[in-house]
């Protein structure tokens, strides 16, 4: 259960299993299941009331040669009768260069996240639920457009990263976007009724981050980002200007 603001109260509810195998395939493969069963409020989310959530995940390093080649993958359904159907899927690659200096990390992964079909009577559209913070690039998609214009649904994303370790208390990288909407026509303009939005481009953005762990209590992090909108954010917000963010986040750990 999540503690949510009093105008947006859903008391949406989760409960399920969730199960991890290590295999000794190559150098590492874990294979993962998850069972969730949501439930909620039916006036404030009929499609989360009864919501069954089924996940399949794997990650793999198998070529023993390569140790710093490896995927993962990861799919999602959310069924719920006559309610809600939907799907989320991603597939990533990755090599890390440990033969060259700061170690870099070359990775390119490709997400997807259902929206909805307005010609039926049934949500397609995926609900992302309740978003964490596991590293950069990962649930939020984007420090801009992943934090104020887009959420896990209803969109594609193509993300190539580039990160390295100059030293053991500092990583720095590069993560490269381009998002699109998986149908724009079930995109609500802003102040509409009915989707005018016909372009699936949203927007190219790039981050640089950087983490910074000072001593055994202090650590920062550092951030610039960069988006230019597309047409398709053009057409449903009326947002054309390029956006620019920074951030510095510091922290005492006691």
């Amino acid at each position: 259960m999540k503690d949510e603001l009093p105008e947006a109260t859903t008391n949406t509810h989760l409960l399920g299993f969730n199960y991890e195998l290590a295999l000794p395939l190559g150098n590492s493969t874990t294979l993962g299941a998850t069972y969730l069963r949501g439930s909620a409020d039916p006036a404030k989310a009929p499609g989360r009331d009864g919501m069954n959530v089924y996940n399949l995940r794997a990650f793999a390093a198998p070529v023993t040669a390569l140790p710093g080649l490896a995927f993962e993958a990861e799919y999602a359904r959310e069924h719920n009768g006559k309610v809600l159907d939907a799907t989320a899927w991603n597939l990533e690659a990755s090599y890390e260069f440990s033969s060259i200096a700061w170690s870099p990390r070359l990775s390119y992964r490709y997400a997807f996240f259902q929206g909805d079909d307005t010609a039926t009577s049934r949500s397609e559209s995926f609900d992302p639920l309740f978003l964490g913070f596991y590293q950069w690039g990962t649930w939020f998609q984007g420090e801009i457009a992943g934090e104020y214009f887009v959420s896990n649904s209803n969109l594609i994303s193509h993300q190539v990263r580039l990160q390295v370790a100059p030293l053991p208390s500092l990583g720095t990288g590069l993560i490269f976007y381009k998002f699109l909407f998986a149908n724009p026509a079930s995109v609500i303009p802003s102040g509409g009724t009915a989707s005018s939005v016909t372009s699936s481009d949203i927007a190219l953005e790039v981050d640089w981050y950087t983490d910074w762990k000072i001593n055994d209590h202090f650590s920062a992090s550092f951030l610039a980002a960069f988006a230019s909108p597309g047409d398709g954010v053009a057409q449903a917000y009326g947002r054309t200007s390029d956006f620019w963010y920074a951030m510095i986040f510091a922290a005492y750990t006691y």
